[in-house]
């Protein structure tokens, strides 16, 4: 059984027909690249893989079953952090918050605090948890999104240009995570520009521009 299965998937915004019979398996423990220009589809694609854009037509399985956000089987990391960063929270609670996780496991207070501990120890920023967000520099805010996303305890980890708009040091420390997590055998669906940084990192690069160009 294949982690993700993507079959035939059209999604059209308006007038607009955003990806068109887009097909793609990633098998469990891959840790694959999509790749293409902007506006090629590729933040709609992981969208549609978590129901948060209708697709037109097309089929969508994660691990054998149409994606069920209570079922805790996939991590989401989006391109840009929706948190408002000026909001007095710090790093620990909202480390904390994933993984409270919104789906049908309550945790007691000290198991999510000794998960969002051991994922932000993962993520290289133990030492920050009492700082607010607002004081975190990019990278850092950029590597406690994706703390918080793995305290969810995933299965799969789908992540939307995780690198942009950070620096060198911290790009290559979410690289190293990201590779230590596939090592330990967890999926991997990874939109990026960088496609000279994944070289080497990846199982395979998936070349995406509204519709599938090689795989």
């Amino acid at each position: 059984m294949n982690a993700l299965e993507v079959k035939d998937l059209c999604v059209r915004y308006e007038e607009v027909e955003a990806l068109r019979g887009v097909s793609l398996s990633v098998a469990q423990g891959e840790l694959v690249g999509i790749v293409g220009p902007n506006g090629g589809g590729k933040s709609t694609l992981l969208k549609a893989v978590l129901g948060l854009c209708p697709a037109s037509s097309g089929t969508v399985s994660v691990f054998g079953k149409p994606y069920d956000p209570h079922t805790r089987l996939v991590g989401y990391v989006p391109q840009y952090g929706t948190m408002e960063r000026s909001f007095p929270i710090t790093v620990t609670e909202v480390a904390e918050s994933g993984a409270d996780g919104g789906g049908l496991h309550p945790f007691h207070r000290h198991r999510r605090t000794d998960i969002a501990r051991r994922m932000m120890e993962l993520v290289g920023i133990s030492d920050l948890g009492a700082r607010l967000v607002g004081e975190l520099s990019g990278g850092q805010f950029q590597r406690l999104l994706i703390a918080r996303c793995l305290a969810v305890q995933p299965k799969m980890l789908l992540l939307d240009e995780p690198t942009a708009s950070i620096d060198p040091e911290s790009r290559e420390h979410v690289y190293r995570v990201l590779e230590g997590l596939h090592r330990e055998g967890m999926t991997i669906v990874l939109v990026t520009h960088d496609v000279e940084g994944i070289q080497g990192k990846v199982d395979h690069i998936v070349r995406l521009d509204g519709r599938v160009l090689d795989d």
